[in-house]
């Protein structure tokens, strides 16, 4: 098979107006971070709550005195229990 131009020009460029391209310089310059004061200051909140204990001793210790207290006066337990039965059936 052959294949024949098309036209009369020629269509190849000669090589002698190609310039080669110079080399660039590298860039030199150093890695910069900047954090805003927002990120600081919830990185130092995340900090803060990581630290902090997953279970309150002194909330846990108030929670069993006021069901020991409930427990003993019928009262203030009948009227606990119709609180939660009220908020369960509405």
């Amino acid at each position: 098979m052959t294949i024949d131009k098309i036209g009369t020009g020629n269509n190849i460029q000669p090589t002698s107006h190609v310039r080669k391209t110079e080399r660039t310089q590298q860039a030199v310059r150093a890695d910069r971070l900047d954090i805003s004061v927002e990120a600081r200051e919830r990185a130092e909140l995340e900090r803060i709550v990581k630290a902090a204990p997953d279970i309150r001793a002194d909330k846990v210790e108030q929670a069993k005195a006021n069901l020991e207290r409930y427990m003993r006066d019928d009262k203030i337990f009948d009227n606990v229990a119709k609180t939660i039965i009220k908020g369960l059936l509405d």
